[in-house]
């Protein structure tokens, strides 16, 4: 499974919520629902609460209406569910999800003894523009998934694809 920004948080949430797919990779996703409702992002002057509400989130509620829901819709609170070995990427100069979001479900996955690899792009943003940084990152996503779907042990070298 693969999926980034909206998709990423998709992914994310998903391999949370199955044990189905064999391995996945995250990029941009959005991991913490509630720090994502409460967060402003540079890109747009005002909080993405919007987002969660009226957009991509479909929450139509705000988390103090229903906290519960809230967590229950994110990756992170459900960090301890996951089985699926997860490759996760982010531009550290993303003004959209800030790359945070990435290094926290990274974290608790790392915490919780789960196999995972985060990789930070220093100087991209929400998508990968250097062309030299796109072939580095198409290379590991297919790495990653030739060292979990067809066994290619030779793919990864100390973890990383």
């Amino acid at each position: 499974m693969i999926g980034h920004s909206f998709g990423g948080y998709e992914t994310a949430f998903v391999i949370t919520q199955t044990d189905a797919f064999a391995a996945a990779v995250c990029g941009s996703g959005r991991m913490n629902t509630i720090s994502g409702y409460f967060v402003h992002s540079s890109s747009i002057p005002r909080s993405n609460a919007w987002r969660f509400e009226s957009q991509q989130g479909r929450m139509t509620f705000s988390p103090f209406e229903n906290w519960k829901a809230y967590e229950m819709d994110a990756p992170l609170p459900n960090a301890a569910n996951c089985t699926t070995p997860l490759l996760s990427w982010a531009g550290k100069k993303d003004k959209n999800i800030f790359w945070t979001q990435s290094a926290e479900f990274h974290m608790a996955l790392r915490r919780l003894g789960k196999r995972n690899v985060l990789i930070l792009y220093e100087n991209e943003a929400h998508t990968i523009t250097t062309p030299e940084l796109q072939k580095d990152l198409t290379i590991k996503t297919k790495n990653w998934f030739y060292y979990y779907l067809k066994e290619h042990k030779e793919a990864l070298t100390n973890g990383i694809p």
